[in-house]
């Protein structure tokens, strides 16, 4: 089963990736949180709320984590792919 678009609005989707994506530390992360869609599959929904409860489990424990120095790398991968030689830099 595929989300159609009128669903997509009715849940007010936009609204909420736009949220998520305001607490991405990275612009390929927050590129990423405005790619999703809802999910359809019973199983994949189970994955994915396990995940949410584990990380949250983790963030309640720990505190959040520091990405205040995370790098985007995705283009020097794109980079590495492509046969570039990359600099330990």
């Amino acid at each position: 089963m595929s989300i159609n678009e009128k669903a997509i609005t009715a849940l007010e989707f936009d609204k909420i990736r736009t949220i998520l994506a305001s607490h991405c530390p990275t612009a390929g992360a927050r590129e990423l949180a405005f790619k999703l869609l809802p999910l359809t599959h019973v199983e994949q929904i189970a994955r994915q709320q396990k995940k949410t409860t584990d990380a949250r489990k983790l963030l309640e424990a720990k505190g959040m984590p520091p990405f205040g120095t995370v790098v985007d790398i995705n283009e020097i991968c794109e980079r590495a792919v492509r046969g570039a030689t990359l600099t330990p830099r």
